[in-house]
């Protein structure tokens, strides 16, 4: 089976190295598999570009899409998404606060039927630890609030999804090749149009606990960004109405 993992990228250059190499141990610990790694580098000004190149000539798995302009995180995740080839699909953010091992759990959720597997800092279990500063969790508790008012998005067991916006998020090919070429959303909501259609669809969501740790500063504003949520959220409700 061959898994793809796409990893957008802007000004990255600090951290991107690292998050690689990691992934590239990761792929040699599950021989089964096959993988490819495309990062999708989002106009960076920085050397994000040439440190990715400098790897890709040391692991074939590697390959670079470069955005001449910065267009965004949704933007920049279904370019690579719809380049990639895997039978299952996924992505991960650049700075690696999810870790890559906590793939390993996604591939088995999968390989038990489900379709769509996000992690989650949300849902707690006894084996994973979240790191996060307190305004990114009042943050996630206002955009849910906004999320249950106005859209009921829910897993395969019908309950409601608790954190939409963790960048840890896997699909099988069907349903990445589905939906991502309907992706209208530009802000920070894609993520809520994704599942919002998977949900839709009636694909098999699996909410998944996963170790989190924050990596940077937010730049999350607690004044204007609750209201751009909020805006986010009805445009989709009203693009997608049945």
């Amino acid at each position: 089976m061959l898994i793809s993992i796409v990893i957008p990228a802007y000004n990255e250059a600090a951290c991107i190295q690292g998050h690689l190499e990691d992934i590239m141990r990761f792929t040699k610990t599950l021989p089964e598999h096959r993988f490819e790694i495309l990062v999708v580098d989002d106009g960076s000004k920085d050397a994000t570009a040439q440190r990715v190149l400098s790897l890709a000539e040391r692991f074939n798995e590697m390959r670079l899409l470069k955005l001449e302009q910065n267009a965004g995180k949704s933007e920049a995740v279904k370019k690579g998404i719809l380049a990639a080839q895997g039978d299952i699909v996924g992505f991960t953010d650049a700075d690696a606060a999810t870790p890559i091992g906590e793939l390993s759990k996604v591939l088995q959720n999968m390989a038990s039927g489900y379709e769509v597997v996000i992690g989650s800092r949300a849902r707690r279990s006894k084996d994973t630890v979240l790191k996060a500063k307190f305004h990114r969790r009042l943050m996630g508790r206002v955009f849910n609030a906004f999320l249950k008012g106005i859209l009921q998005i829910r897993d395969a067991e019908g309950r409601t999804l608790k954190d939409t916006q963790c960048g840890f998020k896997w699909f099988t090919r069907e349903v990445a090749q589905n939906i991502f070429p309907k992706l209208l959303t530009k802000g920070f909501a894609f993520d809520v149009e994704v599942l919002f259609m998977a949900h839709q669809r009636k694909y098999r969501i699996l909410e998944m606990p996963v170790n989190w740790a924050d990596r940077r500063d937010s730049r999350v504003s607690l004044l204007s960004d609750p209201l751009k949520m909020l805006w986010q959220i009805i445009i989709i409700r009203f693009k997608h109405a049945n």
